[in-house]
């Protein structure tokens, strides 16, 4: 956890087997890493998440959802994009608001060095 400016984050990189146990698939496969995010804002403005700070070419929830569909199987693949977006993190946390959820790196092996930039307009 590390706190800054009235803003605190905390993160849990998933191993190869809490991804499985959660997504229901090997995201290391598609050399994919799921990274768990929680911003607290206790600011009176908003503050946007940039997740190209973290990873220049993370992947959005649907682009890793689109690596883990089957072919023909077009309801079934639906659901894997509603079940990857739902969890994904929403880059805008309000004032005073508290947003968690996946940002979908590339992956890493051994220890992982994380990014968090948030941007705001100011006071």
């Amino acid at each position: 956890m590390r706190k800054k400016d009235h803003i605190c984050v905390s993160l849990a990189v998933l191993n190869s087997e809490e991804e499985k146990q959660f997504f229901g698939v090997p995201l290391a496969r598609s050399g994919i890493q799921a990274v768990w995010l929680k911003i607290e804002n206790r600011n009176p403005f908003p503050l946007w998440l940039i997740p190209r700070a973290t990873d220049p070419e993370y992947f959005s929830a649907l682009e890793t959802s689109y690596l883990q569909h089957k072919p023909f199987a077009a309801r079934s693949n639906k659901e894997m994009d509603h079940f990857f977006h739902e969890p994904a993190i929403a880059r805008l946390i309000l004032p005073h608001e508290t947003n968690s959820g996946f940002i979908f790196t590339n992956l890493s092996e051994g220890a992982k060095y994380v990014n968090i930039q948030l941007w705001h307009a100011g006071a």
